[in-house]
């Protein structure tokens, strides 16, 4: 999809489409888009794979696009890619989930969402009540990003675990990988990231003078304290080099 201003799916169900069984199930190289409601890499029903190659994927310079209240789940690759594209926002939607359970996993082959090249000022998750993605049972990362991304801010945001009372865990591989200058959490709003198979956050590689900001989230354990559903590995883990002054996390 090269063209600007378009609206994939729509509010209601009558609008939504099923989006299985492509290459890439939606691209996007034009500026202003949104991508809402729909199913992408499933059947009909939301319950099983049909596999895309990537479900959604913002390249070359795609602008403000919005990918919004999806089931992204099934596909080869991530549920989410964004290359090269500047102020993408990712919420509300189930990635790597089946479409209404939020304990059976339908695995992408990769990320929940996946950010590289030169991407700028994603927003994942967000502030409001229902803003925040739910994001389980992705064979690698829950939310990748890259180490030539700037801007990125993820918030409000599920990550391996059912967010209602049991807190079932729906493992992703790692809960976030970052490798760029991000924001994860903050005053207003963090995430939950727990139930994973490996770390909960994951800050390695980063460039000189790249910052990760971690704050107010809840991670490796449940709002209501530890319990089984604990990130198998670490809770949070940084491989930035004792020497390295010039890049760092806070």
């Amino acid at each position: 999809m090269s063209v600007n201003n378009n609206t994939i799916g729509g509010a209601s169900l009558a609008a939504r489409n099923v989006i299985s069984g492509n290459g890439v199930g939606v691209r996007v190289l034009g500026d202003s888009n949104t991508v809402i409601n729909n199913l992408i890499g499933t059947n009909a029903a939301g319950d099983a794979a049909i596999p895309n190659s990537t479900g959604v994927g913002m390249y070359l310079g795609a602008s403000g696009t919005v990918v919004a209240d999806n089931t992204i789940s099934g596909n080869d690759q991530s549920a989410v890619r964004v290359e090269n594209a500047p102020t993408t926002v990712v919420r509300g939607n189930r990635l790597g989930l089946h479409a209404s359970s939020n304990t059976t996993a339908i695995p992408n082959g990769d990320s929940g969402v996946a950010l590289v090249g030169s991407t700028s000022n994603t927003t994942i998750g967000g502030l409001g009540a229902s803003d925040g993605n739910l994001i389980g049972g992705n064979a690698g990362n829950g939310i990748f990003v890259g180490t030539a991304t700037t801007g990125t801010v993820i918030k409000g945001n599920t990550i391996g675990v059912d967010p209602t009372p049991g807190f079932t865990a729906v493992p992703n591989g790692t809960g976030i990988f970052v490798s760029g200058p991000a924001t994860i959490g903050g005053a207003d709003r963090g995430n939950l990231i727990s139930g994973n198979t490996g770390d909960g956050i994951l800050v390695s590689d980063l460039t000189p003078g790249a910052v990760v900001t971690i704050r107010r989230n809840t991670i490796g354990g449940v709002p209501t304290g530890p319990s089984a559903r604990a990130t198998a590995t670490t809770a949070f883990r940084s491989r930035i080099p004792p020497a390295s002054s010039s890049a760092g996390w806070r």
